[in-house]
């Protein structure tokens, strides 16, 4: 709702992927359930990177007008984190933890600014993302 209108279209794309891996996290969700669906989102995002994503959310990200130029690998990375999250592994060091907030928020959302053309400079994205991602954990 505040985020300038040319953001609004990837940023609603990157949150529906992230509430569909996050109630899978959910506890009440069952683990078996939980973990075959991750494994079909990671094939999922998979087929967006080679252009070929099945799922409605992927098709709308896909259609977005810079979609072409945009490496998806992020998404990937974010679902992969998603599993290993499930997966029980706990985080060894606190270390570890903005990497996995990086993983899981910051990089889906530096996408989004990709996909919206709003990157001034790929350290100051990094930047803010970074913070974003730090923010997410606390």
């Amino acid at each position: 709702m505040f985020a300038a209108t040319k953001s609004r279209a990837p940023l609603l794309g990157i949150y529906a992927l992230g509430a569909e891996w996050q109630a899978l996290l959910d506890p009440s969700t069952e683990s078996g359930v939980a973990h075959l669906k991750l494994a079909w989102w990671q094939e999922e995002m998979q087929r967006l990177i080679t252009g070929s994503g099945v799922h409605p959310i992927s098709g709308y990200l896909a259609a977005l007008p810079r979609a072409a130029s945009v490496d998806f690998t992020p998404l990937l990375t974010a679902v992969k984190a998603a599993a290993a999250q499930l997966g029980g592994v706990p985080l060894e060091r606190a270390a570890d933890l903005e990497p996995q907030s990086q993983a899981l928020w910051g990089d889906p959302l530096a996408l989004a600014s990709r996909l919206a053309g709003d990157v001034p400079d790929e350290a100051s994205l990094r930047n803010c993302t970074v913070a974003l991602a730090a923010a997410a954990i606390r």
